[in-house]
């Protein structure tokens, strides 16, 4: 059957699977994508790989520099034809913000100059990029462990992406599960609900056909098994509370101890035996042949790709001992490629305590050092009271996005709630960083010198993204310039911070996160407005991620190289290069802290300190060498506060002075924007303390920082602005070359000249025209300083302007190059930075996402053929489907004009048909970076009338979801408001889904169009397969009197729903009493009419004809008064005596 092509595609990836189970470990058909070259392995443990005849890339001495995290799948598509490479309807699904977008290694390499021009230095790919589920795109529930992922590209792709990041002096971190795979595994008995942590194991079974190729589970159980040490998040090592339970196990490969859920209160060493929440099997990595698989395959990752890092997913769910002989491996596996300083950071999300244990050699409460001072001074060959594990047993480099910083940072940005972890630091930064340096084993595993290297974020791919609460974006850029320039380490940015994006893709109220592509996409935008009550927060100030779906930027391109944000944050990254102290200064002392408490109703007792810091950053002085450099005194001074406040109104008070590392006398210059300077004063102190700087005036949530302004640098120059804007769609009804006014902004004077040799040209035209620029009439102005209305914090200014004339501007997608251009003063920008715009009709996809409809796609010709008249200048390539996406052409060029389409033959069941012909056209576009572009049209169907699916069915439990066929489901299409409507009157609360495909031949509910409401926003979306019960539309609210019932409402071209009362109460009551009524009404005519008729009488003894009656005898007397014929009566009377 056509339709189910998805059904026959899954089967064949089981099969895959299967195949390369029974011919494992090599199979030729995935030679592409095996990181196993080694064809003649028995057994997992036998698998190699290498980059034939190529030169590693060494490790940096230096890790504290920026770095950027992305999903691949979501930063930019660059080869449409792996979107859906397992063939199923599950992957690329363009109307579903929970499945893939697309991303891919082509489309990332077209974006590294945009990520290199901001000033990262390496690339932390979230998620693995190993095979995963068809629908996985995050890479988090890896089926195999040296197969890679498809939908991203082959195994020569890796290596040319690495290799260019490695060109551009960047380096590569990837993500490692450690030992969670996939959801292959079931409990028995529990395959519908949880299996309850049990200490002797449970039996299982593999949930479908799919199995993992490398390992296997077991039902076979030993009676005594060798058991790691586990530790409280106390920090010391535990014997009870359960723990003693463990002797037995299973002669397994995977823990089988059952499941816990992500989030709630658990003991940790219970996290280290289970299936974490629900859906990722753990390997039993603390049992050493599994370890040494997960080591041998690992090894490999680093032999063929040369990656630079591993960072771990939950690190402290691995049990401590044998976590830190598989880092160790890893170590002396990355020497033989060179990589001796190889970095390996995990992920810690419980407290201080705890996560102390993981770091390096490990540390316990009792091993921590008196002092700062003393920890500071701590080497390899120090007494070993200070160190839980001997020299070469190194667990992690460091913590991999600090959870103690970032649930501290949420407390000072004005968040309410509980924000805290058991057993961690002080929400104060200075004192939590001098509280890492005595609990945190800082000795790099390779040199044995001191070197932090936490990873500081504001937010990850875990957590909300700041600009969609109130004030957001300000508080982010306060918080930036935190984990930037205060606090040592690596600063870590999630993808599109720099762009202040900010819709939520979450669908659960405990788990709030943000994951929107960079490149054009429309499911953020339709799922874009998030209402769900999130439980993590107090009174969650959600502002602008209530209203994404009214915000058509959402769906332009992110990579704006202009970008204000994308400015500041350039501007922290160079200031780290421009002063090293602040990148590797290592001593931070508060100066001043002019604040107050303030205490919010969700945080009980724990308040939130408000106001000002004054703090120094320098070299740690008798440890650093270079503390007595000249540009080692950083001075840092913000505020949290949320009105503009003056600091600093005495400098003879000391609870009241604001103080400053420099001496009175001594002029201070801003690092950021407007670059203002201050004298100091004599301190409280007197002459010989610190300086003081009076009535300092800061605005909400404003950051300085301050060096001596003899030793001020000179920023570097950036682009500024961009007209006529980044990505946009510019409408123009006639395609026949066009001229467009193009400006460029910058912060510094630039060479003219050089400025116009530098700027190339890339066009995306049905014509084949690229544009050009009018280069004699350029025009170059310095003018008054501006910004965006923003105003943001530090924000970089347009200083001067270049102006010209592009020509032979045609329809479609143009992209503008800007190369490393030069200041007057001879400094480079060291940025290549790219600007797109469109021009096109406003029914182009490509221009418009409204444009998603067109009454004129679709055309018959007199043959009887059909052909798709296309109006998609912009596109590289295109496909169609004539059955509503269940199958689709291959990917072909786009030439414009008219395409001859093939028509489907139709397999399905009758009420699966539609009337009609219909086809379905996406489009690619390389330069926007997104295959997302869709347009649909119709042939002999309702003229005028849009439509988007075949048909619908509202399923739910009153019929079974689509089993019981005796109850009429089907939607019905009203033409007249183009929406799909279903009168629904059953008992409240109830649920529904909406199914595109209705019932099969067989009488099963098919589940490969099923659409629900997961986060009650109000518009529909498919989920992935193993979230289908819980895709529903809920219909909690009881109809409004006197209705009884809705009508759900679909509008199809936005997907969203409402819910019309539909049904009169006032008729039900009245049905209601004519059903008690009526039944007696009848009941009496019954009665009359028999005893009409058994009283009726033929004999006529007298003659006289007698009239009919019409009621009884008696009652007719009573009628009438009075006897009209007394012989007749008697007649009757005598009759009536004999018949007795």
């Amino acid at each position: 059957m056509l339709r189910m092509d998805w059904q026959r595609s899954v089967g064949l990836l089981v099969a895959l699977l299967s195949v390369v189970a029974v011919g494992w470990p090599y199979t030729e058909s995935l030679a592409d994508y095996n990181l196993n070259t080694n064809a003649s392995a028995n057994a997992p443990i036998d698998y190699w790989g290498e980059w034939p005849d190529h030169d590693y890339h060494p490790s940096p001495d230096n890790w504290r520099f920026p770095m950027y995290t992305i999903f691949l799948d979501r930063i930019a598509n660059g080869d449409p034809t792996n979107d859906n490479i397992n063939g199923t309807t599950f992957e690329h699904v363009i109307d579903s913000n929970q499945m893939r977008h697309g991303g891919d290694l082509v489309g990332l390499i077209d974006s590294l100059d945009y990520i290199k021009g901001m000033g990262f230095k390496a690339i932390y790919f979230a998620g693995t990029y190993l095979m995963n589920l068809p629908w996985a795109y995050d890479g988090y529930s890896p089926v195999d462990t040296t197969l890679l992922d498809m939908h991203h590209g082959t195994l020569e792709d890796w290596r040319t992406t690495i290799t260019e990041i490695h060109k551009r002096d960047m380096y590569v971190i990837v993500d490692n599960t450690l030992a969670t795979l996939s959801n292959l595994i079931g409990f028995k008995g529990h395959l519908n609900d949880s299996a309850d942590f049990l200490a002797t194991e449970y039996e299982v079974e593999w949930i479908t056909d799919r199995q993992y190729v490398d390992f296997q589970f077991s039902n076979e159980y030993n009676e005594t098994c060798t058991y790691p040490k586990f530790w409280n998040e106390t920090g010391y090592p535990i014997t009870t509370g359960g723990v003693q339970d463990l002797k037995g196990c299973y002669n397994s490969d995977f823990d089988q101890y059952g499941e816990l859920e992500a989030f709630g209160n658990f003991p940790d060493w219970k996290r280290q035996l289970t299936k974490f929440a629900s859906v990722q099997d753990r390997l039993r990595e603390w049992h050493e042949p599994v370890r040494n698989v997960i080591t041998r395959h690992a090894c490999i990752q680093i032999a063929s790709l040369d990656v630079d890092g591993f960072r771990f997913d939950k690190a402290v769910q691995g049990t401590l001992e044998p976590l830190a002989d598989i880092i160790s491996t890893y170590r002396e596996c990355a020497k033989k490629y060179g990589k001796h300083n190889f970095f390996l950071p995990g992920e810690i999300t419980s407290g201080n305590t705890f996560g102390s244990l993981y770091l390096g050699r490990g540390r316990q409460p009792d091993q921590v050092p008196d002092s700062v001072d003393v920890a500071i001074k701590l080497t390899n060959d120090s007494d070993s009271e200070y160190f839980l594990r001997d020299d070469g047993l190194q667990a992690l480099d460091s913590a991999a996005f600090h959870y103690t910083i970032y649930r501290s940072m949420t407390r000072f940005l004005g968040m309410d709630g509980n924000l805290v972890a058991g057993f961690d630091l002080p929400t104060d930064f200075i004192e939590a960083w001098n509280g890492m340096l005595e609990t945190n084993d800082f000795l790099n595993a390779f040199t044995g010198e001191l070197d932090p290297r936490h990873m500081f974020g504001v937010s990850n791919q875990d957590n909300f993204r700041w600009p969609a609460i109130k004030n957001g974006t300000v508080k982010y850029l306060l918080g930036l310039y935190i984990v930037t320039l205060e606090l040592p380490g690596i600063p870590l940015v999630l993808w599109g911070e720099e762009q202040a994006m900010y819709v939520f893709d979450a669908t659960a109220s405990n788990y709030l996160f943000g994951r929107q592509p960079m490149t054009y996409q429309t499911a953020w935008w339709t799922h874009g407005c998030f209402s769900l009550n999130t439980s993590k927060f107090y009174d969650f100030p959600n502002d602008k991620g209530l209203d994404g779906c009214n915000d058509i930027t959402v769906t332009y391109d992110q990579r704006n190289p202009a970008h204000p944000l994308r400015n500041i944050m350039k501007r922290m990254f160079e200031i780290r290069e421009q002063y090293p102290v602040a990148n590797d200064g290592l001593y931070l002392e508060t100066l001043s802290q002019l604040t107050h408490n303030v205490y919010l109703p969700g945080s009980e007792t724990t308040p939130t300190v408000t106001g000002l810091w004054s703090v120094l950053r320098t070299y740690y002085p008798g440890v650093q060498q270079n503390a007595t450099q000249s540009n080692g005194t950083l001075w840092l001074v913000y505020q949290n506060g949320n009105t503009t406040a003056t600091y600093g109104t005495s400098c003879t008070n000391q609870t009241a002075a604001l103080l400053a590392p420099f001496d009175s006398g001594k002029t201070l210059k801003n690092l950021f924007y407007p670059y203002d300077e201050l004298t100091l004063e004599d301190g409280p102190g007197g002459s010989g303390a610190y300086g003081c700087a009076r009535n300092l005036t800061l605005d909400p949530w404003e950051y300085r920082a301050y060096v001596e302004a003899a030793s001020f640098v000179d920023p570097r120059p950036t682009i500024t602005d961009f007209v006529p804007g980044h990505d946009a769609r510019l409408i123009s009804p006639a395609d026949t070359g066009e001229s467009l006014a193009i400006q460029l902004g910058f912060s510094q004077p630039m060479d003219c000249d050089g400025l116009t040799q530098a700027i190339s040209v890339n066009s995306t035209t049905t014509t084949g025209i690229t544009a050009s620029f009018d280069t004699a009439n350029v025009t170059c102005a310095n003018i008054t300083a501006r910004t965006t209305s923003n105003h943001f914090v530090g924000e970089v200014p347009t200083v001067w302007t270049w102006s010209a004339t592009l020509q032979n501007v045609y329809h479609g997608v143009h992209q503008l190059t800007v190369n490393n251009i030069t200041s007057v003063a001879g400094t480079h920008t060291n940025a290549v930075d790219k600007f797109l715009f469109r021009l096109g009709t406003e029914t182009n996809p490509l221009i418009s996402p409204l444009a998603n409809y067109s009454t004129t796609l679709l055309h018959q010709s007199d043959n009887g053929s059909y052909y798709i008249h296309h109006d998609a200048a912009g596109a590289d390539q295109f496909r169609y489907s004539t059955s509503f996406g269940s199958s689709w052409s291959p990917w072909t060029a786009y030439t414009g004009g008219n395409t001859t389409i093939d028509l489907t033959a139709w397999s399905g069941t009758s009420a699966q048909k539609w009337k009609g012909t219909h086809v379905r056209v996406q489009y690619f576009s390389r330069l926007t970076g997104s295959s997302d572009y869709l347009q649909e049209g119709d042939a002999g169907w309702k003229e005028g009338v849009a439509r988007r699916f075949p048909h619908m069915w509202w399923n739910g439990p009153y019929n079974q979801y689509g089993y019981d066929a005796g109850l009429d489901s089907r939607m019905r299409f009203d033409a007249d408001d183009l929406r799909w409507k279903y009168d629904f009157v059953y008992e409240w609360p109830s649920v529904g889904q909406i199914s595109i495909w209705g019932t099969d031949e067989d009488g099963t509910p098919d589940t490969t169009g099923v659409y629900g409401d997961v986060d009650n926003s109000s518009v529909v979306q498919r989920l992935p397969p193993s979230y289908l019960s819980s895709n529903v539309i809920n219909i909690t609210e009881l109809p409004p009197f006197p209705h009884l019932g809705w009508t759900i409402s679909l509008n199809d071209a936005n997907l969203r729903y409402e819910l019309i009362p539909v049904g009169s109460g006032w008729a039900q009551l009245v049905l209601y009493v004519l059903l008690w009524v009526v039944p007696l009404l009848m009941a009496l005519a019954g009665v009359v009419i028999f005893i009409r008729t058994f009283y009726r009488v033929q004999l006529n003894t007298d003659g006289n004809v007698a009239k009919d009656d019409k009621l009884p005898l008696l009652v007719w007397r009573r009628l009438r008064g009075q006897s009209s014929d007394e012989s007749s009566e008697r007649a009757l009377s005598a009759a009536a005596a004999a018949a007795a």
